[in-house]
């Protein structure tokens, strides 16, 4: 290719010097060189096209993977860290269920205590005889479980229920957790 590139050279000058002299030989010459010069840069193009296609296709699945991995460590995460906090939650309520037996006003301390170190959680409710009777927030009441208050099946020893704000709060999302006492049908604690 080289003698033949030094072939056109020699034509494209003579034929600018003289143009007469650029005749059909030349004219094949400089066709076959553009086709040569077509092809290589085609063939560079295609190449780089292929290599551009395949390094972002690589790039894309190690993003996804990457994306993934940390989505699926992030659900383990949070799912772990859910069930400890319901644990922990639920030790407490256990341990404030046992209060259902004394009055409210005996209580109102160690309940407001519970709710100050219980991360999250808003309120805790006694219910005895299928009445709530003590609020850590606002003291002694007297509401039937069962009112358009707490949106739980309190038939079950625990009930997890989402409803639309409090009396208190009420346009904020509220979680509402019962668990009954052991061995009781309508004792037991309502945290929110």
């Amino acid at each position: 290719t080289l003698s033949m590139l030094e072939s056109i050279r020699h034509s494209l000058s003579t034929a600018l010097s003289d143009p007469s002299a650029l005749n059909a030989v030349s004219y094949a010459q400089l066709n076959q060189h553009i086709r040569i010069q077509a092809f290589a840069m085609s063939y560079n193009d295609a190449f780089l096209l292929v290599f551009f296609i395949l390094f972002i296709a690589v790039t894309l699945t190690v993003i996804k993977t990457n994306n993934l991995r940390e989505q699926n460590e992030i659900a383990q995460r949070t799912a772990q860290f859910t069930a400890d906090y319901l644990r922990q939650l639920t030790d407490t309520m256990h341990r404030i269920g046992l209060l259902t037996t004394e009055s409210c006003h005996s209580i109102a301390g160690e309940l407001n205590r519970d709710v100050a170190f219980s991360m999250g959680v808003r309120d805790f409710q006694l219910v005895r005889n299928g009445i709530v009777f003590c609020s850590s927030a606002s003291g002694n009441q007297h509401i039937p479980v069962n009112s358009t208050l707490h949106d739980l099946e309190f038939d079950n020893n625990m009930s997890i229920g989402l409803q639309m704000g409090t009396p208190a709060v009420p346009n904020r999302a509220v979680i509402l957790i019962w668990q009954r006492n052991p061995g009781a049908t309508d004792d037991g604690v309502i945290a929110t």
